[in-house]
């Protein structure tokens, strides 16, 4: 026989409900809340977050108009559960599991998983050494990112942070070609409007990337409430495949915003606000949150779960609260430069304040030796272009230099919605560092690069496959791929 605590509402404010009657409650404990009004309507959901000596104060997932004092509330045993599992793969759902995409209910899942979960301990990881490209030249050439790792990409506004994510995610298609398993997606949207959050998805379908992408929605018309568990909840997601052994990539878009929830929501539960009013566990609200990805050791079956969290900062400002807070849990970041933008270049990636604390252990050997020395180069370039642009008259290393680190400037570039395979990465880098493409020098990348990538899926279409398999950048596949370079440049 079940016994079941059950208790009734004593007040409702702003999607918090004070109950009465529930002595042993217990923290993030699972409640369901029955309406008076309709016994046809679904019951709602909520989770007890704060106690004082009378009553219980709870976050109510839903329209919270549905109930009135003196409701039922009842507890459910449990911390918040979610349904998970493959029938989630391909569509967009709510926190909490219910389909926002116009189709069916889901109703093939396989278990429920709860939306808290303990993060793997140390023994229980691998170090983080396969990558995790992202098609995107720049990141995966010096910034590189590795499958377990937590990357934070950071910047202003409309500055392409959610376009990286989406590359990365569009990226997934064919980058498993080399490696031992397919990678999950997993993209989750919390406080954006919701005709921005259809057009993201829109991209995904029309580049054929939804097969395999779980969509995890709280926009800014939904409940608080609802946008603070999103990201656990699409955490949840990303532990269910990885339990099976499978590698994950989410993308939180952004922690900003749920910082912001998490903010109001304490506010509303009465908590004692600090620092530009968050209260005093922000830092461990994300914390615990990022955490949970990693690389599992293969003996307890392996998988990952790489986490590119997204962070917004005011006027290039990356010493704020909630963004130092976030790059001190994570393994590195991407920092978008407004003036960079502004000069054209895109993705504008700063990469002197840009970092991977992985190192090079997460990029395949190839690209790692191509790439050898072009963030020097790079930062050379422009500061030069800072301090001596204007002169008229260069001195001759120092001119050299100018047109090295142009060319890599040039060969950067790269348009929204194209990352670039392993081996037309390693090819176009290596061409930059050798001077190989000084034909097309004054002519913007985007005139031929169309045509070299047709030149070496047709010419040479095992290439990739080769360079993902090579162990170590010898002097002949050096010397064969700068052949294969002036056989398309002449």
């Amino acid at each position: 026989m079940k016994v079941q605590q059950v208790g009734t509402i004593k007040e409702i404010r702003d999607g918090i409900a004070l109950i009465e009657g529930l002595p042993e409650v217990l923290t993030e404990e699972f409640l369901v809340f029955s309406t008076k009004s309709s016994h046809s309507e679904k019951p709602l959901y909520g989770m007890a977050l704060g106690f004082d000596e009378q009553v219980v104060k709870a976050i109510i997932f839903g329209d919270f108009t549905r109930l009135h004092r003196g409701d039922e509330v009842h507890t459910g045993g449990h911390t918040l559960q979610i349904p998970v599992g493959d029938g989630f793969l391909g569509r967009v759902v709510g926190p909490l599991g219910d389909a926002l995409d116009g189709k069916p209910a889901i109703a093939d899942t396989m278990e429920q998983s709860p939306v808290e979960r303990e993060a793997l301990g140390i023994v229980d990881r691998d170090p983080v050494e396969e990558p995790m490209l992202t098609g995107i030249k720049t990141i995966d050439a010096m910034i590189p990112v590795g499958r377990g790792q937590r990357e934070l990409i950071i910047g202003d506004r409309k500055l392409g942070k959610t376009s990286i994510a989406l590359d990365a995610i569009i990226n997934q298609r064919s980058v498993a070609k080399g490696l031992k398993s397919d990678v999950v997606c997993i993209y989750c949207s919390v406080g954006q409007k919701k005709i921005e959050v259809a057009h993201i998805f829109e991209v995904l379908r029309a580049e054929g990337a939804m097969p395999y992408t779980i969509g995890v929605i709280a926009s800014a018309s939904d409940p608080t409430s609802l946008q603070y568990i999103a990201p656990y909840a699409a955490m949840a997601h990303a532990e269910y495949f990885r339990d099976r052994g499978q590698d994950v990539l989410i993308i939180f878009d952004d922690l900003t915003k749920h910082a912001w929830s998490w903010r109001e929501l304490s506010s509303l539960l009465e908590r004692i606000p600090g620092r530009e009013g968050y209260p005093g566990d922000v830092f461990y609200l994300h914390s615990r949150l990022l955490e949970r990805a990693g690389r599992r050791k293969k003996e307890l079956g392996g998988g990952s779960i790489t986490a590119l969290p997204i962070v917004q900062t005011q006027e290039g400002e990356i010493s704020g609260y909630i963004p130092t807070n976030v790059i001190s849990i994570t393994d590195g970041q991407i920092y978008l430069e407004p003036e960079l933008f502004r000069n054209g270049v895109r993705p504008a990636i700063n990469v002197g304040l840009s970092v991977s604390r992985v190192g090079g252990k997460a990029q395949p050997p190839v690209l790692r030796a191509v790439s050898k020395g072009m963030r020097l180069k790079l930062a050379q370039y422009h500061e030069l272009v800072r301090f001596g642009g204007l002169e008229t008259k260069l001195e001759k290393e120092t001119a050299k230099q100018m047109e090295e680190g142009k060319a890599l400037v040039d060969i950067l570039l790269q348009r929204e919605r194209r990352p670039v395979s392993l081996e037309k990465e390693v090819l176009l880098i290596l061409g930059a560092q050798e001077r190989l493409f000084k034909k097309f020098s004054g002519k913007p990348l985007d005139a031929w690069e169309d045509e070299f990538y047709t030149f070496i899926d047709t010419q040479h279409p095992h290439l990739g496959q080769k360079l993902w398999q090579a162990q170590e950048f010898t002097e002949a596949l050096k010397q064969e791929l700068i052949g294969i370079i002036k056989e398309f440049a002449g």
